[in-house]
C-alpha cells in the first residue's frame, strides 16, 4: 500500500556488509518495497548506469569510493543528478569528523571529506538522532531524523530460566574504552554475587586474548602507544581480572539470533561521554529489549533520553545501580524496555518516516 501519490523508484550507493548498512539501508528497503516503491542498491556510482533512472538517489554513510579522484568523481556526479533533476539524500549515523583515534573504523581524511562534501551538496540529510541532526545542520540544507529501528521479523524472545544470573556486554571493536568503564564494577560485584559475565563481539576469533596478543605481535611498539592499542590493553588488563566467557563476533545477519542464544538476564551498555558517541543511537538497547533482556545504560545521551535504567559513569553509581539490579532482579523487568521498543522503533510502521521524507522531495520536483 502506497501512502504517497506515487510509487518511487529509490536507488541507495552503499556497502553491503556492515551495521549500519543494515539498520539504515538494508530494513527500511525492505519495509519500502512491501509500501509499492521500488529500492536499488549499489556498491558504488560506477554502476548507476545499469539502473533505472531513479526519483530519488540516497549516498549512504558506508560507500565504495571511485578509485581515481573521490571527490571530484562524487561531485560530478552530484552535478548530473542535479542536472536531471534527480533529488539526492545523504544518510548518515555517525558525526564523521568526530570519530576519537581509539576507534579502529576511524575514516580516512579523505572519506571524511567526501562525507562533508555529499551532506553539503545534497538535498537532505536523513539521521538517526535529534542531537546529530543538529549538529549536521552545519553542512546540510535540511536535516530529518529516521530512527533507528528493529524488523520485528528478526527478533525472538531468549529462552530465560537461567539457574545463574547472566550478565554481558555485546559490541564492535570500537567500544574498548566505553567497556573499560565498567569492568572494575563488574570484578567486584561478580565476587559476590558469583554472576556469569559474558562478552560477545570484538573480532571473530574465537579467542581474545590470543587476537590480543596477535595484535601486539603484528604491531609492535607502534599500537601498544596508539590510542587504539592504550585503550585495548587497558580493557584487556581489567579483562584479566574478570571471570568472563567470550562469545566471537557474528555477522550482521546472524546477530540478532546470536543476541538471542546468549540468554542474557541484564545487558549492559557503558558509554563514554565524547562528542561522538553523544550523538549515536540506542540500538545496543533496542537489541538487548527485544530479545528479552534488561538493558542498564550509562546515564549520558543517547540513553538518558529513552532508557530508565541508568548509571553515572562512576564507580559508586554503576556499582550501586547494577547491585541493586542483580539484587531485585525479576524476569519480567525486560517488559516495560521490550514493550517501548517495539512500539517506538519498530520498522514495519517507522518505515513511514521514511516514506514521507523521500515523497517530500519527490514532490518538490514535480
Amino acid at each position: 500500500m502506497i501512502h504517497q501519490n506515487k510509487a518511487m523508484k529509490i536507488t541507495v550507493i552503499t556497502e553491503k556488509v556492515s551495521g549500519c548498512y543494515k539498520y539504515r539501508t538494508q530494513i527500511p528497503a525492505k519495509y519500502l518495497r512491501k509500501l509499492g516503491h521500488q529500492v536499488y542498491e549499489m556498491e558504488n556510482v560506477k554502476v548507476f548506469a545499469k539502473a533505472p533512472l531513479p526519483d530519488v538517489v540516497v549516498f549512504a554513510r558506508g560507500y565504495h569510493l571511485p578509485i581515481e579522484n573521490p571527490l571530484k568523481e562524487i561531485a560530478d556526479f552530484i552535478q548530473l543528478l542535479r542536472k536531471a533533476k534527480i533529488k539526492t539524500v545523504y544518510e548518515t549515523d555517525d558525526a564523521i569528523d568526530k570519530v576519537p583515534p581509539w576507534n579502529p573504523f576511524r575514516d580516512t581524511p579523505e572519506t571524511m571529506a567526501s562525507s562533508i562534501m555529499i551532506a553539503r551538496e545534497t538535498d537532505l540529510t536523513t539521521t538517526t538522532t535529534v542531537t546529530l541532526a543538529k549538529y549536521l545542520s552545519k553542512w546540510s540544507k535540511q536535516a530529518v531524523v529516521l530512527p533507528n529501528s528493529l524488523d520485528p521479523d528478526e527478533w525472538r524472545l531468549r529462552d530465560f530460566g537461567n539457574k545463574k544470573l547472566r550478565i554481558g556486554w555485546s559490541g564492535s571493536a570500537s567500544h574498548f574504552r566505553d567497556l573499560s568503564l565498567v569492568l572494575d564494577i563488574i570484578r567486584d560485584l561478580q565476587k559476590i554475587h558469583g554472576f556469569t559475565f559474558i562478552i560477545q563481539g570484538i573480532t571473530d576469533e574465537p579467542d581474545l586474548v590470543k587476537w590480543h596478543e596477535r595484535q601486539r605481535e603484528r604491531l609492535g611498539k607502534a599500537f601498544d602507544i596508539s590510542p587504539l592499542g592504550k585503550a585495548v590493553n587497558e580493557c584487556m588488563r581489567k579483562l584479566g581480572q574478570i571471570d568472563y566467557e567470550f562469545v566471537p563476533f557474528a555477522p550482521i545477519c546472524d546477530h540478532a539470533e546470536k543476541l538471542r542464544s546468549l540468554n542474557l538476564d541484564i545487558g549492559i551498555a557503558p558509554l563514554e561521554v565524547d562528542e561522538f558517541n553523544n550523538k549515536k543511537s540506542c540500538l545496543k538497547f533496542y537489541e538487548y529489549a527485544a530479545v528479552g533482556t534488561v538493558t542498564l545504560a550509562s546515564k549520558a545521551l543517547p540513553y538518558s533520553e529513552e532508557l530508565q535504567f541508568t548509571a553515572k559513569n562512576n564507580y559508586r553509581d554503576w556499582r550501586d545501580k547494577l547491585g541493586m539490579l542483580i539484587r531485585n532482579f525479576g524476569e519480567e523487568l525486560y517488559k516495560p524496555q521490550r514493550e517501548w521498543v517495539f512500539e517506538h522503533r519498530n520498522a514495519a510502521t517507522n518505515v513511514m518516516l521514511w516514506e514521507k521524507s523521500y515523497a517530500m522531495l519527490y514532490n518538490k520536483k514535480q
